[in-house]
């Protein structure tokens, strides 16, 4: 559910613009390790997990939708760029899914001393279901089957804008959809829809979006800071502590973030002042390291959990719990780079030259550097 398109050919602002998107993908997968390294060990007593890594998913989304916009409502709304668009999506997540998702069956028959939560899916016919979207997903798996309905709506969203021919329009028609979501609480029982106004936060950051918006305001700068500091308050178990008294069932406890007006607002104004920030937050976003996780955070995401189980079965309880961190983050780090090298992006290029192996018209031929 990550998105990242650098080398597609963009407005003449697009690499600095691009640069903090991957420090900002590479905070939201960190936040999803942390969460997880916090529900298995109960790091203080789980307050950085039991949901947590759903502020990370938050931003997938708006990640998802802004980058959906930016890159392509623009374009003519033709059946190529449609096809082209629609195999760039499909190169981008899927090929990984098919692999991440194996691996809790190939994983059922292996034992570790203190257990492993990977029976997920233990038969081929739920493999099967998982990969075609049919059940809701295990483990992370959850958000792909949502992320590719995003990607279909958005061919909607896209078909719309180039036929109403105003940002302004489309705007309007998305922040009425917002608000007929509102209006019900995001409380729908098919779960597309109570999740799809952080995808369609992010195409409205795109269509207000505009070049050389920048702001080198040190107050603004400070602020920008301050927001990305205020991320660990969107958490459930910390709003949940911050703001209910009374006893609250876990079934809410995981809803209470999405549903929540105020996360909503912190997050898509962090964001958008990551779009404009001139300054300190765009540096650090923008920093080596941070760009390097943004790059290999799709594997971080599907493949952090097996790995992170895994070592903490075989870790000793007497082991320091900083130790503990640091040995799993390491190791999810190594392997999420052997991964994106030597997997991810392999596969993603063999898909994208699927079009010249099949003999498409040279229109529709997409050149493999371009998934990314």
């Amino acid at each position: 559910m990550l998105q990242k398109e650098e080398n597609i050919t963009l407005a003449p602002s697009s690499a600095t613009l691009i640069a903090p998107l991957d420090g900002l993908r590479g905070l939201a997968a960190l936040i999803v390790i942390v969460s997880h390294f916090s529900n298995e060990t109960l790091l203080w007593n789980g307050l950085l997990g039991k949901g947590a890594g759903q502020t990370a998913v938050m931003l997938f989304f708006i990640l998802s939708g802004f980058l959906m916009s930016y890159l392509h409502i623009n374009q003519p709304f033709t059946a190529a760029n449609v096809k082209q668009y629609a195999l760039r999506r499909i190169a981008r997540v899927y090929p990984l899914f098919l692999i991440a998702a194996l691996l809790p069956l190939i994983l059922l028959d292996i034992h570790f001393p203190g257990g492993i939560a990977m029976n997920t899916i233990t038969t081929f016919p739920e493999y099967l279901r998982q990969i075609a979207l049919i059940d809701r997903g295990a483990l992370v798996f959850w958000t792909i089957r949502i992320e590719l309905l995003f990607y279909v709506a958005f061919i909607g969203i896209w078909m719309l804008h180039r036929s109403l021919k105003r940002s302004w329009a489309t705007a309007a028609l998305l922040l009425a959809a917002i608000g007929f979501l509102r209006a019900h609480n995001y409380n729908f029982q098919i779960e597309f829809f109570a999740h799809v106004h952080y995808f369609l936060f992010g195409v409205l950051s795109a269509l207000a979006l505009r070049q050389g918006s920048k702001f080198k305001n040190p107050l603004l700068a400070t602020v920008s800071l301050l927001l990305l500091a205020a991320t660990p308050l969107t958490y459930p178990m910390v709003w949940v502590a911050l703001l209910h008294h009374a006893p609250i069932a876990q079934s809410d406890v995981l809803m209470v973030s999405w549903r929540s007006d105020i996360v909503a607002i912190l997050l898509i104004t962090l964001f958008n002042f990551m779009l404009r920030d001139g300054r300190w937050l765009s540096a650090l976003l923008s920093s080596r390291p941070a760009r390097w996780l943004g790059k290999v955070s799709y594997s971080i995401y599907l493949l952090h959990y097996f790995v992170l189980s895994a070592l903490l079965s075989l870790l000793p309880k007497t082991v320091p719990i900083a130790l503990r961190f640091a040995a799993c983050l390491i190791l999810i780090l190594v392997v999420s780079e052997l991964s994106n090298r030597f997997v991810e992006r392999p596969l993603q290029r063999l898909v994208l030259l699927l079009p010249q192996r099949l003999a498409w018209p040279r229109r529709l031929q997409i050149a493999p550097q371009a998934a990314d």
